[in-house]
């Protein structure tokens, strides 16, 4: 069994289990260490021309530094490939840990993540004190780890740039956690646009636009609303020049980004299809706004969404996520699971759903054209 030191989410689970709502915890989980063979045939029952993993910090380096790299953390993502953001300091001991994983598996990764949802590490954690690490900063710790997370992302792309790509010819980007706004009425319109900046911009405006540093109509809002709390400094760390050029220049390259079902300030007449999360309604035109608005911003630069799903209760017969799957392809293509996890298995059984091959079928015939396939079931 690989020996793993505890993340900040089993620290939390372990130390404080009923902020869980049933208790469970991340130490078997669905049990990819052991089902990692099966979950590589699950990718090629359906037909993917990519699979996307996480390579977990504390397990490759147990002691969180590179001066001990796991053994059998680097057997165990071989397999598979064959087959605190408040402190500072982070960013180089992000880097060193970039560093390590482009080494080892740099010669067959091709398309590399390097910090997935920043709003969610920074602004949902800090704000919020219900996820990982239970810190509630949402004054302080939210903008230090937003800064710290561009400065991350920023270095380790420059590493690989520097160090890597000649040989590898890999892409490096990080995976933005898309939430689309609308206005309620037309009086709301600056609002709307100042909360995409919000929850968008803040991780896109330093990286791809033009002028690089933060969205300035964000800035100008976080600046005078903590003006009048009586902040004498600027609570979102401002980029110093020589960052700003440092940050920018990265982002002529790629675009990845993740669009979840997305929030709106608009009283829409919502899908009939019922998400698990009431915080992500159905709505598919979001998305395609949300791609336009991205072009509006950063040009045509690619884009690439690495996430995209429906949170339902379980069970085998999804319609519901494909329909779900459905609608929102046809706002992109004008251009959560699908397989079943028996927690109740020890060797966590893989049942794949109707949706898995929908959209097994959807990647072969290239077409959304598709009636209801119980069928197959």
């Amino acid at each position: 069994m690989l020996a793993v030191r505890e993340g900040i989410w089993d620290r939390l689970c372990h130390e404080r289990p009923t902020m869980i709502t049933d208790l469970t915890n991340g130490d078997v989980a669905c049990d990819s260490y052991h089902q990692w063979r099966r979950d590589i045939e699950m990718a090629e029952e359906l037909g993917l021309q990519f699979y996307r993993l996480s390579i977990s910090w504390p397990r490759l380096l147990p002691s969180g530094f590179p001066n001990h790299i796991s053994e059998d953390a680097k057997n165990y993502y071989s397999n598979l490939i064959d087959g605190g953001w408040t402190n500072p300091l982070i960013v180089d001991w992000f880097v060193d840990y970039a560093r390590v994983a482009y080494t080892i598996f740099g010669d067959r990764v091709k398309w590399w993540i390097t910090i997935n949802e920043p709003l969610i590490i920074c602004d949902v954690v800090y704000s919020t004190a219900i996820l990982a690490p239970p810190i509630l900063s949402p004054d302080i710790g939210a903008h230090l780890c937003s800064k710290n997370v561009v400065m991350a992302h920023a270095k380790a792309y420059r590493l690989y740039d520097e160090e890597f790509r000649s040989k590898y010819h890999g892409k490096v980007s990080l995976a933005n956690h898309h939430v689309w706004f609308d206005p309620l009425t037309p009086a709301d319109a600056e609002l709307a646009e100042l909360a995409r900046e919000n929850c968008v911009g803040k991780y896109a405006h330093p990286i791809y636009s033009k002028a690089g540093g933060w969205p300035p109509a964000l800035e100008k809002a976080l600046g005078e609303y903590y003006s009048k709390l009586g902040y004498s400094k600027p609570v979102l760390p401002p980029f110093t020049q020589q960052e700003i050029e440092y940050v920018r220049d990265e982002g002529t390259t790629l675009q990845q980004h993740k669009s979840k079902s997305q929030l709106s300030m608009e009283n829409y007449e919502l899908h009939n299809i019922p998400s698990r999360f009431f915080f992500f309604q159905v709505h598919p035109e979001g998305i395609r706004r949300q791609l336009v608005w991205l072009k509006q911003q950063y040009g045509d630069i690619e884009y690439v969404i690495t996430e995209n799903g429906l949170s339902t209760e379980g069970g085998l017969d999804d319609q519901d996520r494909i329909d779900y799957y459905r609608k929102y392809l046809r706002q992109v293509s004008n251009k959560f699971g699908l397989y079943e996890v028996d927690f109740n298995d020890p060797m966590r059984t893989r049942t794949p759903r109707a949706s898995a091959n929908f959209y097994s079928n959807l990647i072969k015939t290239r077409t959304l054209d598709l009636g209801t396939i119980q069928d197959e079931l």
